[in-house]
């Protein structure tokens, strides 16, 4: 009874959290440069089984509501929840590609591993993570590469296949913990690997600003991972400048705007809310076990 109890207490805030986001979205026209499909895409995303709040289902949701065509789940250390996030568009027939990822998390560096299937240990070199990520088939970025985490990453400079440019840091004053210049100056010194703009969602209204323009040959994971590593990346700066290669720069500066997003109902928000509590019970009912 109480394994039922506890996957009803998993399984009800997924569902519910599906519920939360009107499915009354326009859709993206894509445009096409050089045979190439330019997408948007956010890979650098949390939900509530680590240190987020929306649910797997959520994320997907979140995604078509802000135009997006890619989105990778990236937990600290744990590869499942972004398994729910694409379960679940496959079961919706979402036009959002999810891929599966991880952020590998140590106090040396943190490493965004995407397209991956099988979670990769944090406690080892960064060298050695890039060597599994890509044995999986993935690709290795540095996630807000700051000065702190450089004695950590610059070994490994050549068997990293981007670098987080762009992450929300990019817009606030320097933080105690390291500035966006500090992000610009690594990938200069790497060699000026590709670019990515990342949200690193964890909550609030932020999700998938900023964004990565990509030009891939196919929305499929191995399109999109192929254009990230060929350098067919841009990303918009916080002056709102484009940055990337000459080419792709000019494509995106002429695309046109997604159209706006959908407002959601008071009904919608409410019934988040509710799987919030439902899932805040699940870990509230397990410490009362481990304290009896």
């Amino acid at each position: 009874m109480s394994r039922v109890r506890g996957l009803a207490w998993l399984v009800l805030p997924l569902l519910l959290g599906g519920l939360s986001w009107s499915r009354e979205r326009p859709v993206r026209q894509r445009t096409t440069h050089d045979g190439l499909l330019l997408v948007e895409g956010d890979f650098h995303v949390h939900t509530r089984f680590s240190d987020g709040i929306v649910s797997p289902a959520d994320v997907v949701l979140l995604a078509e509501d802000r135009q997006l065509d890619v989105v990778a789940v990236t937990e600290h250390n744990v590869t499942f929840p972004a398994k729910i996030a694409r379960l679940f568009a496959e079961l919706t027939h979402s036009r959002v590609l999810v891929l599966v990822g991880e952020e590998v998390t140590s106090r040396d560096a943190h490493l965004l591993a995407l397209g991956i299937e099988e979670t990769v240990d944090p406690r080892q070199s960064v060298r050695a993570v890039a060597t599994e990520v890509h044995a999986q088939g993935g690709l290795i970025a540095a996630a807000h590469p700051v000065k702190r985490y450089w004695p950590a990453l610059e070994p490994a400079c050549d068997q990293l296949d981007a670098v987080e440019r762009i992450h929300p840091l990019a817009f606030r004053e320097p933080q105690a913990w390291g500035a966006w210049s500090e992000v610009v100056e690594f990938q200069r010194r790497c060699g000026n690997p590709p670019s990515l703009g990342n949200s690193d969602f964890h909550f609030g209204p932020d999700f998938a600003q900023p964004r990565t323009y990509l030009f891939v040959e196919s929305l499929t994971r191995e399109g999109v991972l192929d254009s990230i590593r060929s350098g067919r990346t841009v990303v918009r700066d916080p002056d709102g400048s484009l940055f990337g290669d000459e080419p792709w720069v000019r494509a995106v500066a002429v695309a046109p705007e997604p159209p706006a997003r959908a407002p959601r109902s008071w009904a919608r928000r409410i019934v988040g809310v509710v799987a919030l509590l439902l899932f805040v019970g699940l870990f509230a009912t397990r410490s009362r076990k481990r304290a009896t």
